[in-house]
């Protein structure tokens, strides 16, 4: 029994079903691919500069802050004066906020570049009494700048860097301080910001900016956006599948007199259970190679059209959308095999074939 020549002696119910089942897969693999390009480039700006260093505001203008209480941390690091600013930076669902930290001196500003292990790319440092700020290579595609642009109105763009660090840095002098950057000198920053994280439980008038605190807030704002999309997903799936597997029902019940054939020619149950097992596996697994390599091209033309205008990269790749993609398959397979292998093994062969 060959598990191709139903296919082959009926290729308009098959390229139906390749059509079917690969529109639904690339669906699945391309929305949610987006959707956690999205939410990396996102990550990426909002939080790649809490992975180097953390920050501490007083929020006590009436009041000189209280610097003892960054004081008594156990482990090593420089506290260092600055200003945080943001800037907007596009994404494909919207804007996101990045960070932008301003010093007053341009040692500060060095040896936070320094500890980054960011690396200039194009233009120059800022020089102190300039008011010159730098910025990174993707925020500057994303912006639309160039070397010598206004940005923040105050400060000059006098060059750009590349590294994991998605920010910006400027020198301007802008008085008193009431945001503080706390730079570990080793490698500590998670025990740091357990100990800031406490500051910020117990102090009334310092609010505290580390990765653990951000990334929590982070995640809640997306987290409505893909409970609702993964639910889209899931139920448009599940008809889908359900739809499939009963017109395979279908179908395999108007083939009941051929496999009654196969039956009288000698071959058991099981065998004709094992071809319809075979012949649907064969169907499904074409369908998402197809859909597969569909919402690749999708999502390459994606990438070119629109996330490197935006100075970001797509994912081409996301565990959620491979996941649910092959968990739609075996739903399909499940659905397709389970009534028609009942329907074999309940059914009257014989009569069957007498009747035929």
């Amino acid at each position: 029994m060959n598990p191709f020549l139903y296919y082959t002696r009926n290729k308009r119910a098959t390229c139906l079903f390749i059509l079917i089942i690969s529109l639904c897969i690339f669906t699945v693999i391309t929305m949610i691919t987006l959707e956690s390009s999205v939410h990396y480039a996102s990550r990426k700006v909002m939080l790649s500069p809490l992975s180097e260093f953390s920050f501490a505001r007083w929020r006590n203008p009436g009041e000189d802050p209280d610097i003892d209480a960054l004081n008594n941390f156990e482990y090593e690091y420089e506290i260092l004066e600055v200003a945080l600013w943001h800037v907007g930076v596009d994404t494909m669902l919207g804007s996101s906020l990045s960070l932008s930290v301003i010093t007053q001196n341009i040692s500060d500003l060095e040896q936070i570049f320094t500890k980054s292990g960011l690396e200039m790319v194009g233009g120059s440092f800022p020089r102190e009494g300039y008011n010159e700020i730098i910025v990174h290579e993707n925020i500057m595609v994303n912006q639309n700048l160039n070397i010598g642009d206004d940005f923040f109105s105050a400060l000059t763009v006098s060059g750009y860097f590349s590294g994991n660090v998605q920010t910006s840095f400027g020198l301007f002098d802008f008085g008193v301080a009431s945001d503080f950057l706390l730079l570990p000198r080793a490698d500590n920053l998670h025990l740091l910001n357990q100990e800031l994280d406490e500051l910020n439980l117990n102090s009334e008038y310092w609010e505290v900016f580390s990765h653990s605190r951000s990334l929590a807030g982070f995640e809640e704002s997306f987290s409505k956006m893909i409970t609702v999309l993964y639910i889209n997903l899931s139920l448009i799936s599940l008809s889908i599948s359900i739809a499939l597997g009963a017109l395979a029902y279908t179908m395999y019940h108007g083939r009941l007199s051929e496999f009654a054939m196969l039956n009288a020619l000698g071959y058991t149950r099981g065998e004709i259970g094992k071809l319809i097992f075979a012949e649907t596996i064969i169907i499904t697994s074409i369908s998402w190679i197809f859909g597969y390599l569909l919402s690749l091209v999708t999502l390459f033309m994606f990438d070119i059209s629109f996330f490197r205008r935006l100075g970001q990269s797509i994912l081409f790749f996301s565990t959620e959308a491979m996941a649910l993609s092959v968990a739609i398959v075996v739903f399909i397979i499940i659905c397709a095999t389970v009534p028609s292998l009942r329907k074999l093994f309940k059914s009257d062969l014989v009569s069957t074939l007498e009747r035929r």
